[in-house]
């Protein structure tokens, strides 16, 4: 079996627009790395649109809840997910910066 994994992260314009959702996006998984706008704006209605499983962090999938998004996946850090597709593990990511 094929799936199809759509990574969020689009653009506050083309989020506004609504026209991209309709019929173009195809997932049978939603993976949000983190809550910023830009990678959970759309997620619900992307969700809704094509069913797919979201999987996310505890936190990302509370909200999605309360946004109705039903068929979801919450990991804690550390934590796998697997499926027919691979398998998803939640760790931290952390950003080194130099001044």
């Amino acid at each position: 079996m094929e799936n199809t994994c759509c990574l969020t992260h689009l653009s506050p314009r083309t989020l506004s627009q609504k026209r991209w959702i309709s019929n173009k996006i195809k997932a049978d998984y939603i993976l949000v790395s983190h809550a910023h706008f830009d990678h959970i704006t759309d997620t619900a209605a992307i969700a809704d649109q094509t069913g797919a499983t979201v999987i996310s962090n505890y936190e990302v999938i509370s909200w999605l809840g309360k946004n109705g998004v039903k068929n979801t996946r919450p990991l804690n850090p550390g934590g796998t997910y697997s499926s027919d597709f691979g398998r998803a593990k939640c760790v931290n990511a952390i950003a080194r910066f130099r001044v």
